[in-house]
């Protein structure tokens, strides 16, 4: 497994508590933390492990993985209520579909997606009601 790798050694945040307030970190902040690591992005697997790792590093053990949206519906991070969903493949109108189910979810304030694909870049900047920041990752493969 590739591992993520720091691209700068300065917190964003400088010393974090054990246990972050739930909305202590917006989803810029989120964004910012990740861009901030070259993530693989080979497969959704390898970029969940490795997301994962640099989110608990950075912003402690607030950040949960796979936490249950809806039904079958299942979002990859919530961090507060910020909603962190992952995508290495998918159409433009999959990925928004998904998004507009998880922005149903009335614990989450906000979303991030994280994709190495660009075309996700032209999602708009609210999905739902609720706000969308797209971190697109530099990627090892």
């Amino acid at each position: 497994m590739i591992e993520p790798t720091l691209a700068a050694p300065v917190s964003l945040f400088g010393a974090r508590a054990e246990e972050p307030p739930p909305n202590r970190f917006s989803a810029a902040d989120i964004a910012a933390v990740l861009m901030r690591y070259r993530l693989p992005v080979s497969n959704e697997a390898a970029l969940q492990s490795a997301v994962e790792k640099a989110l608990r590093q950075e912003l402690g053990s607030d950040a949960v993985r796979r936490e249950v949206v809806r039904g079958a519906d299942r979002i990859d991070f919530v961090v507060g209520s910020v909603g962190v969903e992952l995508k290495v493949k998918g159409s433009f109108a999959a990925v928004l579909r998904q998004l507009e189910r998880y922005s149903k979810w009335e614990a989450l304030g906000s979303l991030v997606l994280v994709t190495a694909k660009g075309a996700h870049r032209a999602l708009p900047a609210e999905v739902g009601g609720k706000a969308l920041v797209i971190c697109i990752v530099r990627g090892v493969f």
